[in-house]
């Protein structure tokens, strides 16, 4: 009878080398990494103004309950304040790109 070794066969592998290791590894990409991309994109902006404009809606009809002359007072309210400070931030702008020429 031959003797059968009980040990562990060990087989030469070659260990892929480290830049060959460093090509197959996936890169992590994070919610930072998408949002920056994002917010440098054009459609920052128009996203961002929908997804605003969609809040403040929702959030007024949170608070008129469901009676629709209160939401639309709310509503008034809101676009007139908005109209107004619309209206200083430009007479402000204006002022200063008045100075700054002259």
């Amino acid at each position: 009878m031959a003797n059968k070794s009980k040990g562990r066969k060990t087989a030469s592998k070659k260990r892929p080398s480290s830049a060959s290791s460093r090509s197959h590894k996936k890169a992590n990409v994070g919610f930072g990494d998408y949002l920056h991309h994002f917010i440098h994109s054009k459609a920052f902006v128009p996203v961002t103004s929908i997804v605003v404009i969609a809040l403040i809606i929702g959030l007024d009809f949170l608070f008129s309950l469901n009676d629709y002359t209160k939401f639309f007072t709310i509503l008034g309210v809101e676009l007139l304040i908005a109209l107004i400070c619309w209206i200083v931030a430009m007479l402000i702008l204006f002022g200063k790109r008045k100075n700054s020429e002259g």
